[in-house]
C-alpha cells in the first residue's frame, strides 16, 4: 500500500462514490502514482459489500486521503443515532456493530462562513446524532473556529491533523470588485475626457 505521508507536491486524484466497493478500489490503486494524494467526495459506505473495510482503509491512509461526508455517510450517522430507520438495501450492519463494540471516535466539523448554531443547517439534529454516537460536533463559522476545532481533534485523536492554509479569515471578493470598478471608472473617464488617450496603444 502506498505511503500515508504523501508529499504536498504529489499528484492529487479524485475518486468518486466508493460506497463500500473496496475490492474495485484496490484494483485501481496500483495504476496511480505511489505517492499520489487522494480526494474522495464522500459516500465511502453503503450499497457495496465492504463498508466497514472501506472505512478502515480510509483511516489507514492518514494524510494521504482527504474526504468529506456524502449523503450515504450522513445516513449512516443518522441510523447510528437512531434518528432515522435503516433502509432495506443498506449494508451498514457491520459498521454499526463495530462502532458499538469499539466506540469508534467521530469528529464532525460543520463549515459555513459566518453562520452560527442552527443558522445554516439543522445543527441541533446532527449535534445530537454525533454526540449520541460518542463523538464531538464543532461549528466552524470562520478560520479561527475551524483551526480551533482541528487543534482539539488533533489533541484527542490518534495521529496528527495536518493543516494547510488556502484562504484568509475574510472573503476578499468585495475589495477586489471595488478596485476593478475604480479602475474601470478611471479608464472610462480618460477615454471620454482626454481625447489623446484614445490614440495610445
Amino acid at each position: 500500500m502506498p505511503s500515508s505521508t504523501a508529499s504536498m507536491d504529489a499528484e492529487t486524484w479524485a475518486i468518486g462514490d466508493l460506497q463500500g466497493c473496496l475490492d474495485s478500489l484496490l484494483c485501481l490503486l496500483p495504476q496511480l502514482p505511489t505517492d499520489a494524494r487522494l480526494w474522495m467526495p464522500g459516500d465511502l459506505v453503503n450499497r457495496g459489500p465492504r463498508s466497514l473495510d472501506s472505512l478502515r482503509w480510509a483511516i489507514a491512509q492518514g494524510a494521504r486521503l482527504v474526504t468529506v461526508l456524502g449523503n450515504h455517510d450522513l445516513h449512516l450517522l443518522a441510523v447510528a443515532a437512531g434518528i432515522r430507520p435503516a433502509h432495506r438495501t443498506d449494508t451498514l450492519d457491520d459498521i454499526l456493530a463495530a462502532a458499538t463494540a469499539s466506540r469508534i471516535p467521530l469528529y464532525f466539523v460543520r463549515t459555513n462562513y459566518n453562520k452560527g448554531f442552527n443558522e445554516a443547517v439543522p445543527d441541533a439534529l446532527w449535534k445530537d446524532a454525533v454526540e449520541r454516537a460518542g463523538g464531538r460536533f464543532y461549528i466552524a463559522r470562520d478560520e479561527n473556529s475551524l483551526l480551533k476545532a482541528l487543534a482539539d481533534i488533533d489533541r484527542e485523536s490518534v495521529g496528527t491533523v495536518q493543516v494547510r492554509h488556502y484562504a484568509t479569515q475574510q472573503p476578499r471578493f468585495s475589495s477586489f470588485a471595488l478596485v476593478a470598478a475604480a479602475l474601470w471608472a478611471c479608464a472610462a473617464s480618460l477615454r471620454l475626457g482626454w481625447p489623446v488617450s484614445s490614440t495610445l496603444p
